[in-house]
Protein backbone atom coordinates (compact mmCIF):
# COMPACT_ATOMS: atom_id res chain seq x y z
CA UNK A 1 0.00 0.00 0.00
CA UNK A 2 1.54 3.54 -0.83
CA UNK A 3 2.12 6.07 2.03
CA UNK A 4 -0.83 8.19 0.42
CA UNK A 5 -3.37 5.81 0.35
CA UNK A 6 -2.40 4.73 3.63
CA UNK A 7 -2.61 8.06 5.39
CA UNK A 8 -6.04 7.70 3.68
CA UNK A 9 -7.01 5.06 4.97
CA UNK A 10 -5.96 5.93 8.41
CA UNK A 11 -8.30 8.98 8.12
CA UNK A 12 -11.06 6.82 8.75
CA UNK A 13 -9.61 4.82 11.93
CA UNK A 14 -11.65 6.15 14.21
CA UNK A 15 -14.96 5.08 13.09
CA UNK A 16 -13.56 1.49 12.47
CA UNK A 17 -14.63 -1.39 14.64
CA UNK A 18 -12.39 -2.65 17.59
CA UNK A 19 -13.84 -4.95 18.85
CA UNK A 20 -17.39 -7.10 19.11
CA UNK A 21 -18.85 -7.84 22.41
CA UNK A 22 -21.94 -10.31 21.90
CA UNK A 23 -23.39 -8.12 19.03
CA UNK A 24 -22.64 -5.06 20.24
CA UNK A 25 -19.59 -2.85 18.48
CA UNK A 26 -17.25 -0.51 19.77
CA UNK A 27 -15.22 1.66 17.49
CA UNK A 28 -11.49 2.95 17.66
CA UNK A 29 -13.43 6.19 18.84
CA UNK A 30 -14.77 4.93 22.05
CA UNK A 31 -11.12 3.28 22.56
CA UNK A 32 -9.50 6.93 22.26
CA UNK A 33 -12.57 8.37 24.60
CA UNK A 34 -11.47 5.47 27.52
CA UNK A 35 -7.88 7.21 27.17
CA UNK A 36 -9.10 10.38 28.07
CA UNK A 37 -11.61 9.37 30.67
CA UNK A 38 -8.34 7.49 32.02
CA UNK A 39 -6.21 10.74 32.18
CA UNK A 40 -3.95 9.80 29.38
CA UNK A 41 -5.07 11.44 25.97
CA UNK A 42 -3.32 14.76 26.52
CA UNK A 43 0.11 13.16 28.03
CA UNK A 44 -0.65 11.04 24.93
CA UNK A 45 -0.23 13.30 22.26
CA UNK A 46 2.26 15.41 23.73
CA UNK A 47 4.36 12.86 23.13
CA UNK A 48 3.28 11.86 19.96
CA UNK A 49 4.39 15.11 19.17
CA UNK A 50 7.81 14.93 20.48
CA UNK A 51 8.75 11.59 19.31
CA UNK A 52 7.21 11.89 15.79
CA UNK A 53 10.87 13.01 14.35
CA UNK A 54 12.50 11.26 11.81
CA UNK A 55 16.01 11.48 10.70
CA UNK A 56 17.89 10.07 7.55
CA UNK A 57 21.42 9.02 9.72
CA UNK A 58 21.85 5.41 10.35
CA UNK A 59 20.12 3.60 13.13
CA UNK A 60 22.21 4.29 16.24
CA UNK A 61 22.67 0.74 18.17
CA UNK A 62 20.76 2.00 20.89
CA UNK A 63 17.54 2.12 18.42
CA UNK A 64 18.53 -0.59 16.47
CA UNK A 65 18.58 -2.88 20.21
CA UNK A 66 14.82 -1.04 20.69
CA UNK A 67 13.71 -2.70 17.29
CA UNK A 68 15.04 -5.76 17.90
CA UNK A 69 13.14 -5.79 21.45
CA UNK A 70 10.09 -4.56 20.06
CA UNK A 71 10.39 -7.94 17.68
CA UNK A 72 11.31 -10.23 19.95
CA UNK A 73 8.38 -9.33 22.25
CA UNK A 74 5.73 -9.63 19.49
CA UNK A 75 7.41 -12.62 17.98
CA UNK A 76 7.90 -10.63 14.66
CA UNK A 77 11.62 -12.26 14.24
CA UNK A 78 11.55 -12.85 10.27
CA UNK A 79 11.51 -9.70 8.19
CA UNK A 80 8.30 -10.84 6.15
CA UNK A 81 6.20 -11.24 9.53
CA UNK A 82 7.45 -7.35 10.71
CA UNK A 83 6.20 -6.44 7.50
CA UNK A 84 3.00 -8.02 7.55
CA UNK A 85 2.26 -7.00 11.04
CA UNK A 86 2.84 -3.40 10.83
CA UNK A 87 0.91 -3.61 7.25
CA UNK A 88 -2.22 -4.78 9.02
CA UNK A 89 -2.21 -1.78 11.04
CA UNK A 90 -1.40 0.63 8.61
CA UNK A 91 2.23 0.99 9.19
CA UNK A 92 5.57 0.66 7.86
CA UNK A 93 9.19 0.34 9.08
CA UNK A 94 9.66 4.07 8.67
CA UNK A 95 7.49 4.01 11.87
CA UNK A 96 8.75 1.60 13.76
CA UNK A 97 11.99 3.33 13.06
CA UNK A 98 10.85 6.75 14.60
CA UNK A 99 9.48 5.05 17.24
CA UNK A 100 13.00 3.44 18.36
CA UNK A 101 14.67 6.55 18.19
CA UNK A 102 12.66 8.24 19.87
CA UNK A 103 12.84 5.75 22.67
CA UNK A 104 16.78 5.61 22.73
CA UNK A 105 16.96 9.19 22.52
CA UNK A 106 14.52 9.44 25.64
CA UNK A 107 16.47 6.40 27.48
CA UNK A 108 19.96 8.47 26.65
CA UNK A 109 18.49 11.53 27.74
CA UNK A 110 18.68 13.76 24.63
CA UNK A 111 15.06 13.62 23.80
CA UNK A 112 13.65 14.41 28.02
CA UNK A 113 10.04 12.37 28.36
CA UNK A 114 7.03 15.41 27.50
CA UNK A 115 5.94 17.08 30.55
CA UNK A 116 2.70 16.69 28.73
CA UNK A 117 1.37 20.15 27.70
CA UNK A 118 0.04 19.55 24.65
CA UNK A 119 0.25 22.60 21.98
CA UNK A 120 -2.11 21.34 18.90
CA UNK A 121 -4.51 18.35 18.36
CA UNK A 122 -3.83 16.03 15.67
CA UNK A 123 -6.69 16.21 13.32
CA UNK A 124 -5.18 12.79 10.75
CA UNK A 125 -4.93 9.72 12.33
CA UNK A 126 -1.57 9.58 10.29
CA UNK A 127 -0.37 11.71 13.09
CA UNK A 128 -1.14 9.53 16.30
CA UNK A 129 -1.89 5.85 15.47
CA UNK A 130 1.54 4.92 14.90
CA UNK A 131 2.52 5.90 18.08
CA UNK A 132 -1.07 4.48 19.37
CA UNK A 133 -0.14 1.23 17.84
CA UNK A 134 3.61 0.88 18.73
CA UNK A 135 3.66 2.46 22.32
CA UNK A 136 0.82 -0.23 22.88
CA UNK A 137 -1.46 2.32 24.46
CA UNK A 138 -4.58 1.58 22.00
CA UNK A 139 -4.25 -1.80 23.20
CA UNK A 140 -4.32 -1.03 26.84
CA UNK A 141 -7.27 1.61 26.20
CA UNK A 142 -9.38 -1.32 24.77
CA UNK A 143 -8.54 -3.92 27.24
CA UNK A 144 -10.08 -1.21 29.80
CA UNK A 145 -12.88 -0.88 27.52
CA UNK A 146 -13.58 -4.52 27.29
CA UNK A 147 -13.70 -4.60 31.43
CA UNK A 148 -15.82 -1.89 31.33
CA UNK A 149 -18.53 -3.31 29.00
CA UNK A 150 -17.61 -6.59 30.53
CA UNK A 151 -18.48 -5.60 33.98
CA UNK A 152 -21.91 -4.17 32.76
CA UNK A 153 -22.69 -7.44 31.66
CA UNK A 154 -22.34 -9.40 34.91
CA UNK A 155 -25.76 -8.69 36.28
CA UNK A 156 -23.75 -7.00 39.39
CA UNK A 157 -25.78 -3.37 40.06
CA UNK A 158 -24.25 -1.83 42.65
CA UNK A 159 -25.28 1.51 41.58
CA UNK A 160 -28.92 0.39 42.12
CA UNK A 161 -27.80 -1.13 44.94
CA UNK A 162 -27.35 0.79 48.61
CA UNK A 163 -23.14 0.87 48.27
CA UNK A 164 -23.05 3.75 45.61
CA UNK A 165 -24.51 6.48 44.11
CA UNK A 166 -27.71 5.84 42.59
CA UNK A 167 -27.92 5.76 38.84
CA UNK A 168 -30.66 8.41 38.83
CA UNK A 169 -29.70 10.26 41.91
CA UNK A 170 -27.71 13.72 41.89
CA UNK A 171 -24.35 12.21 42.87
CA UNK A 172 -24.36 9.65 40.30
CA UNK A 173 -25.30 12.54 37.24
CA UNK A 174 -22.68 15.25 38.69
CA UNK A 175 -20.54 12.38 38.23
CA UNK A 176 -21.16 11.34 34.87
CA UNK A 177 -21.36 15.38 33.98
CA UNK A 178 -17.72 15.73 35.21
CA UNK A 179 -16.33 12.77 33.24
CA UNK A 180 -18.37 14.23 30.26
CA UNK A 181 -16.80 17.55 30.54
CA UNK A 182 -13.45 15.88 31.02
CA UNK A 183 -13.84 14.34 28.02
CA UNK A 184 -14.36 17.49 26.28
CA UNK A 185 -11.41 19.11 27.90
CA UNK A 186 -9.25 16.70 26.94
CA UNK A 187 -9.41 17.05 22.91
CA UNK A 188 -10.01 13.92 22.68
CA UNK A 189 -12.79 14.81 20.39
CA UNK A 190 -10.79 16.46 17.56
CA UNK A 191 -9.86 12.96 16.63
CA UNK A 192 -12.68 10.54 17.66
CA UNK A 193 -15.23 12.19 15.76
CA UNK A 194 -16.83 8.42 15.67
CA UNK A 195 -18.62 9.17 19.43
CA UNK A 196 -21.40 11.74 19.31
CA UNK A 197 -23.22 13.00 22.39
CA UNK A 198 -25.11 9.44 23.30
CA UNK A 199 -22.10 7.77 23.01
CA UNK A 200 -20.40 9.94 24.98
CA UNK A 201 -22.50 9.59 28.11
CA UNK A 202 -22.61 5.61 27.58
CA UNK A 203 -19.32 5.69 28.13
CA UNK A 204 -18.96 8.56 30.83
CA UNK A 205 -20.98 5.91 32.40
CA UNK A 206 -19.59 2.65 31.97
CA UNK A 207 -16.74 4.33 33.58
CA UNK A 208 -18.52 5.28 36.82
CA UNK A 209 -20.32 2.27 36.48
CA UNK A 210 -17.31 0.33 36.59
CA UNK A 211 -15.57 2.04 39.29
CA UNK A 212 -19.02 1.74 41.42
CA UNK A 213 -19.04 -2.24 40.74
CA UNK A 214 -15.49 -2.88 41.23
CA UNK A 215 -15.74 -1.60 44.91
CA UNK A 216 -17.81 -3.66 46.33
CA UNK A 217 -16.98 -6.62 43.68
CA UNK A 218 -14.98 -8.91 46.00
CA UNK A 219 -15.73 -9.76 49.42
CA UNK A 220 -13.02 -9.87 52.11
CA UNK A 221 -13.14 -13.55 53.09
CA UNK A 222 -12.80 -14.31 49.36
CA UNK A 223 -9.54 -11.64 49.47
CA UNK A 224 -8.46 -13.07 53.03
CA UNK A 225 -8.60 -17.00 51.20
CA UNK A 226 -7.10 -15.99 47.91
CA UNK A 227 -3.80 -14.64 49.91
CA UNK A 228 -3.56 -17.62 51.85
CA UNK A 229 -3.44 -19.69 48.57
CA UNK A 230 -0.38 -17.25 47.24
CA UNK A 231 1.22 -17.00 50.20
CA UNK A 232 4.32 -18.10 48.40
CA UNK A 233 3.96 -16.79 44.88
CA UNK A 234 3.22 -13.33 46.75
CA UNK A 235 6.49 -13.45 49.21
CA UNK A 236 8.34 -9.84 48.78
CA UNK A 237 12.10 -10.65 47.89
CA UNK A 238 14.53 -8.07 48.49
CA UNK A 239 18.10 -9.34 47.10
CA UNK A 240 20.98 -8.06 45.49
CA UNK A 241 22.24 -9.02 42.24
CA UNK A 242 26.25 -8.78 41.19
CA UNK A 243 27.15 -8.52 37.63
CA UNK A 244 29.97 -10.54 36.87
CA UNK A 245 31.75 -10.32 33.22
CA UNK A 246 32.28 -13.83 32.74
CA UNK A 247 30.97 -17.08 34.30
CA UNK A 248 34.37 -18.18 35.28
CA UNK A 249 34.69 -14.62 37.74
CA UNK A 250 31.49 -15.20 39.45
CA UNK A 251 32.21 -19.09 40.13
CA UNK A 252 35.85 -17.37 41.45
CA UNK A 253 33.22 -14.93 43.36
CA UNK A 254 31.01 -17.56 44.88
CA UNK A 255 33.78 -20.06 46.32
CA UNK A 256 35.33 -16.53 47.75
CA UNK A 257 32.36 -16.06 49.76
CA UNK A 258 31.08 -19.50 50.42
CA UNK A 259 35.07 -21.13 51.19
CA UNK A 260 36.78 -18.24 52.19
CA UNK A 261 34.41 -16.41 54.03
CA UNK A 262 34.75 -13.48 52.01
CA UNK A 263 32.04 -10.61 52.22
CA UNK A 264 29.98 -10.61 48.79
CA UNK A 265 30.53 -6.29 48.64
CA UNK A 266 34.19 -6.90 48.92
CA UNK A 267 34.50 -9.69 45.94
CA UNK A 268 32.40 -7.32 43.86
CA UNK A 269 34.60 -4.49 44.60
CA UNK A 270 37.80 -6.15 43.72
CA UNK A 271 36.39 -8.04 40.41
CA UNK A 272 34.94 -4.56 39.69
CA UNK A 273 30.95 -5.79 39.16
CA UNK A 274 28.27 -3.88 39.57
CA UNK A 275 25.95 -4.40 42.72
CA UNK A 276 22.22 -3.88 41.96
CA UNK A 277 19.92 -3.94 44.59
CA UNK A 278 16.40 -5.43 43.17
CA UNK A 279 13.32 -6.41 44.48
CA UNK A 280 9.75 -7.78 44.12
CA UNK A 281 7.34 -10.42 44.10
CA UNK A 282 8.41 -13.70 43.75
CA UNK A 283 5.83 -14.70 40.94
CA UNK A 284 7.70 -12.31 38.93
CA UNK A 285 11.33 -13.20 39.09
CA UNK A 286 12.63 -15.41 36.55
CA UNK A 287 12.46 -19.43 36.85
CA UNK A 288 16.12 -19.89 37.71
CA UNK A 289 16.34 -17.02 39.99
CA UNK A 290 13.28 -17.83 41.86
CA UNK A 291 14.70 -21.10 42.54
CA UNK A 292 17.90 -20.16 43.91
CA UNK A 293 16.72 -16.63 45.95
CA UNK A 294 14.36 -19.16 47.47
CA UNK A 295 16.34 -21.72 48.34
CA UNK A 296 18.99 -19.01 50.53
CA UNK A 297 18.61 -17.80 53.98
CA UNK A 298 18.60 -14.06 54.36
CA UNK A 299 22.62 -13.23 53.78
CA UNK A 300 23.60 -15.97 52.12
CA UNK A 301 25.03 -15.71 48.39
CA UNK A 302 23.26 -18.10 45.37
CA UNK A 303 24.31 -18.93 41.83
CA UNK A 304 25.98 -18.10 39.47
CA UNK A 305 22.81 -17.82 37.30
CA UNK A 306 23.25 -16.69 33.83
CA UNK A 307 20.52 -14.12 32.75
CA UNK A 308 20.39 -12.20 29.14
CA UNK A 309 24.04 -13.81 28.68
CA UNK A 310 25.24 -12.32 31.84
CA UNK A 311 26.32 -14.36 34.96
CA UNK A 312 25.39 -13.29 38.23
CA UNK A 313 25.66 -13.63 42.10
CA UNK A 314 22.39 -13.25 44.09
CA UNK A 315 22.40 -12.33 47.76
CA UNK A 316 18.70 -12.24 49.87
CA UNK A 317 17.96 -9.74 51.84
CA UNK A 318 15.24 -10.41 53.42
CA UNK A 319 12.01 -12.63 52.63
CA UNK A 320 8.67 -11.13 53.61
CA UNK A 321 5.76 -12.91 53.04
CA UNK A 322 2.16 -11.52 52.52
CA UNK A 323 0.14 -10.22 55.20
CA UNK A 324 -3.51 -10.12 55.28
CA UNK A 325 -3.75 -6.59 56.78
CA UNK A 326 -1.38 -5.08 53.93
CA UNK A 327 -3.42 -2.46 51.67
CA UNK A 328 -1.11 -3.49 48.94
CA UNK A 329 -1.43 -7.09 49.33
CA UNK A 330 -5.13 -7.16 49.56
CA UNK A 331 -5.46 -4.66 46.77
CA UNK A 332 -3.30 -7.21 44.95
CA UNK A 333 -5.46 -9.84 45.56
CA UNK A 334 -8.95 -7.65 44.72
CA UNK A 335 -7.36 -6.70 41.59
CA UNK A 336 -6.91 -10.64 40.83
CA UNK A 337 -9.99 -11.98 41.97
CA UNK A 338 -11.78 -9.11 39.90
CA UNK A 339 -9.76 -10.03 36.57
CA UNK A 340 -11.30 -13.64 37.42
CA UNK A 341 -14.93 -12.58 37.55
CA UNK A 342 -14.19 -10.84 34.35
CA UNK A 343 -12.57 -13.17 32.36
CA UNK A 344 -15.42 -15.86 33.11
CA UNK A 345 -18.11 -12.80 32.33
CA UNK A 346 -16.40 -12.21 28.88
CA UNK A 347 -15.69 -16.17 27.80
CA UNK A 348 -16.86 -16.34 24.27
CA UNK A 349 -18.55 -13.16 23.59
CA UNK A 350 -15.76 -10.41 23.20
CA UNK A 351 -14.67 -10.66 19.30
CA UNK A 352 -11.40 -8.52 17.94
CA UNK A 353 -12.22 -7.08 14.64
CA UNK A 354 -9.70 -4.60 14.55
CA UNK A 355 -6.05 -4.39 14.82
CA UNK A 356 -3.93 -2.48 16.94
Amino acid sequence: MARDEGITALSRKPLEVAFLFDDHAYSFSDVLVVGALCGEWSPFIARTRDRRRQSDDPLPPAAAEEVVAFRRARRLEAASDLRAWLGERGLDENDLVCHALALARERAGSLPPSSGSVGGHPRSAADWWPEAVLSGDIERWAAVLERWVTASHIGADVAAGGDGPDAAGEEYADRVAALIDAIRESGVLVVAYGADERRIEMLARACLDYQIWAASAVAGPAIDRLIGRKRLGWTWLEYDAVIFKSESAAWEAALCVREDGERLEDVAARADAPVVRRSGRRQDLRLAQDSILMALAPGEVGGPVITDDEPILLQLRQAVAPAARDDEVRQLARAELIDASLAVAAAGRTRRVGKW
